[in-house]
């Protein structure tokens, strides 16, 4: 289980819920109330299809999450075989 999952609380905007899907490029959003408890998970699909937010930032959205992590380069390994 993740331990500081990204969350949003009832009473923020959806607009929020969005951003932080694109930030971290993740599908779903748990949904917390005062107590950190959960009480719902909001998805991708369910700002698609409730929300009156514009298709731009939805596409936009869509797009970031759907891009390939950026994963940090490390040093380049040499591989020794024996021959």
């Amino acid at each position: 289980m993740t331990r500081d999952p990204i969350c949003c609380t009832e009473q923020d905007e959806l607009f929020l819920a969005l951003d932080l899907m694109k930030t971290h490029q993740i599908r779903r959003v748990p949904v917390v109330n005062e107590k950190h408890e959960v009480v719902g998970m909001l998805s991708f699909g369910d700002l698609v299809r409730k929300s009156h937010i514009e298709a731009n930032a939805i596409l936009a959205a869509w797009q970031r999450i759907c891009e390939p992590a950026q994963v940090p380069k490390q040093g380049t390994r040499r591989i020794v075989t024996a021959a």
